[in-house]
């Protein structure tokens, strides 16, 4: 599913620059997809999901490098899957949006910056059960806290 979402934001993208960054294009999009994936596996899902101490702002006690420490289970590996998939797309909505106005190396640290960092942070808040905001009432209530 996400490679078909990636398709089409490619060819969204290759439509709407000059035909000389066609290529260039296609090849930030690959790789934004191989680096997101390597760096949310890494790094992002342990920061969004693993076990935390502090007060539901952030994760990242255990799980680096994709379960390492831990006995995932398939609806872990469900929850990964799902994630990365909306953490790729987030990077390539915004390939599109500085097409031919960004180089790629200033690209592929942004890529890095937002799926190690800003994406697991919110990902915490909203879906983890002890994020601050608690989805769906699993966790702490941030207006019934204050």
């Amino acid at each position: 599913m996400v490679f078909f979402m990636q398709i089409g934001f490619s060819m969204l993208e290759v439509g709407s620059v000059q035909a000389k960054s066609t290529k260039n294009v296609l090849v930030k999009n690959a790789f934004d997809v191989c680096l997101s994936s390597l760096s949310w596996a890494l790094v992002g899902h342990a920061l969004a999901f693993g076990r935390s101490n502090s007060s539901g702002v952030l994760g990242g006690n255990g799980g680096w490098a994709l379960f390492a420490a831990e006995d995932p289970s398939a609806l872990d590996y469900a929850q990964y899957l799902f994630q990365w998939a909306f953490v790729s797309t987030a990077c390539t909505i915004v390939s599109g949006a500085v097409a031919e106005r960004i180089q790629i190396h200033a690209f592929f640290v942004y890529t890095l910056w937002l799926t190690c960092f800003v994406y697991p942070v919110v990902v915490h808040w909203c879906w983890d059960a002890n994020g601050w905001m608690a989805a769906f009432g699993q966790g702490k209530n941030a207006i019934g806290d204050l």
